[in-house]
C-alpha cells in the first residue's frame, strides 16, 4: 500500500513499471568488497572473501533418500513488512508556493518510520490516522536509518488543496520476483531466492506475517553488464496462487493453493561435500518464459560447514545465457544448479562489476531451513 499520493508507485524491491511490469530479486556484490543496493530490499554490509576453513570430520549423509522437484520457474511475491518505509519525497502547493516539509527536516528516502510523537507505528493506517488531525504543530517522527534512530522534528505545511501535509510517499507493502529452486514431494511446500529479503538501510532479515505468491510470466530481459546488473521483467498472472510462510536468511518458503500440475522428475538432493568445482547447470526462465538448462562452472567452495550463505563461486560458461543476459540477472536468484545428476543447490547474489559470475548457496542449508519452518 502507498500513502499521500494516489497513483502506484513500487520502491526498491517493487519497482513496477508504467506498464505494470515488476523487477526480479538478486542480491548484488560489488568486487569493491560491498554488497550493493541494487534492485531488491538488499543488504548492505562489507563483503568477506570465502575463509579457508579446516577440514571438518565426515558426517552421515542428511539427504541421502531425499528426492525434490526441482524448481526453474519465476515466482512472484507480495507482502506487508510490518514497517512504513518513506519511498520518496513529495512537494506540494502552499500558500502558492512549492513545499516539501519532510525534505526541510531532513528526512530521506529509505527511513523507515517507526514512531509519531511517541506512538509507534508499523502500516499505513497507523500513520493516517495520527497525520490527519494534523495542524501546524510539529510533529517528531522517530525514524530508522542505517541502524540507528533518529528523531526527526517536522512542521507540517497546509496545502492549497485542504488539509496538512508533510510531503512524503511511504509504503508498507513491497512485491518482486524470484525463482523457485525446488518443490517437496507434496507439490505444495516449496522454497526459493536462495536469500533473505532485507532491509536496505541495516540489513536485518525483514519480519513478514503475511505474503501471497503469485504465478509470473517473464516479458523481456535486461542484460547485465559490468557496473551495471541485468534483471528479469515480468507480469504477476491471475489470482494468488498461494502464501508466504517464512522469509529468512537461506531464502523464502511457500506453499501452493493446490498442488503444481506440471512437474518435472524429482531428483535427489546433494550433501555438501558431494559438491565439486568443475561443470554444472543452472536452470532458469527466461523471456521465452520457457525453463532451460545453461552451464556454469563451479570454481570455488567454501567448506566452512557452520556457513549458511555464499558457499562456492560459480562462473557462467554458457555463451547462450550470455548472449541473453550477460551472466546472472536480478530475478534469477534461486536458480537450481545441479552438478552430477543431483540438485546442489541455488543461485544467490552475483558481482556487480563482473555479471558472469556469483555465488550459490548449498540445496541441504534451504532444506534444513525448511524442515525447522514445518
Amino acid at each position: 500500500m502507498l500513502s499521500e499520493e494516489t497513483r502506484s508507485q513500487g520502491g526498491r524491491f517493487c519497482r513496477p513499471s508504467r506498464e505494470g511490469t515488476v523487477k526480479g530479486m538478486n542480491r548484488i556484490i560489488s568486487k569493491a568488497r560491498q554488497f550493493c543496493g541494487i534492485g531488491a530490499l538488499v543488504l548492505l554490509i562489507s563483503f568477506i572473501p570465502l575463509p579457508v576453513a579446516a577440514a571438518t570430520p565426515a558426517q552421515a549423509p542428511k539427504y541421502a533418500d531425499v528426492v525434490v522437484y526441482p524448481g526453474g520457474t519465476p515466482f512472484g511475491v507480495r507482502f506487508g513488512a510490518n514497517e512504513v518505509t518513506v519511498l520518496r519525497l513529495t512537494r506540494f502547493a502552499s500558500s502558492g508556493k512549492e513545499v516539501s516539509p519532510a525534505a526541510d527536516a531532513g528526512i530521506l528516502p529509505e527511513d523507515v518510520i517507526l514512531s509519531v510523537d511517541g506512538q509507534k507505528v508499523t502500516t499505513l493506517a497507523d500513520v493516517t490516522r495520527m497525520t490527519d488531525t494534523m495542524d501546524a504543530t510539529p510533529v517528531t517522527l522517530t525514524v530508522r536509518r542505517r541502524g540507528r534512530e533518529i528523531p526527526v522534528k517536522v512542521t507540517p505545511a497546509k496545502c492549497d488543496e485542504g488539509g496538512y501535509r508533510l510531503g512524503f510517499l511511504l509504503k508498507d507493502t513491497s512485491a518482486g520476483i524470484g525463482t523457485v529452486t525446488f518443490i517437496k514431494d507434496d507439490a505444495l511446500v516449496f522454497g526459493g531466492l536462495g536469500h533473505g529479503i532485507c532491509d536496505a538501510n541495516d540489513g536485518h532479515v525483514l519480519e513478514i506475517d503475511t505474503g501471497s505468491i503469485s504465478d509470473v510470466h517473464i516479458n523481456s530481459v535486461n542484460s547485465g553488464k559490468p557496473g551495471a546488473p541485468g534483471e528479469l521483467r515480468g507480469s504477476f498472472e491471475g489470482e494468488k496462487c498461494g502464501k508466504l510462510i517464512a522469509n529468512t536468511e537461506v531464502g523464502l518458503f511457500g506453499m501452493y493453493t493446490s498442488p503444481r500440475a506440471e512437474l518435472e522428475a524429482p531428483v535427489a538432493v546433494a550433501e555438501a561435500d558431494e559438491v565439486k568445482p568443475g561443470p554444472a547447470t543452472i536452470r532458469c526462465t527466461l523471456d521465452n518464459n520457457q525453463k532451460s538448462d545453461y552451464q556454469v562452472e563451479i570454481v570455488e567452495i567454501n567448506r566452512d560447514s557452520t556457513a549458511k550463505t555464499k558457499n562456492y563461486v560459480l562462473h557462467v560458461t554458457d555463451e547462450r545465457l550470455l548472449a541473453k543476459t550477460g551472466g546472472i540477472v536480478q530475478g534469477m536468484s534461486g536458480s537450481p544448479i545441479f552438478q552430477g545428476g543431483k540438485l546442489v543447490g541455488a543461485v544467490t547474489h552475483v558481482l556487480v562489476n563482473d555479471p558472469t559470475t556469483g555465488y550459490g548457496i548449498y540445496i541441504g542449508n534451504m532444506l534444513d531451513e525448511m524442515n525447522s519452518l514445518l
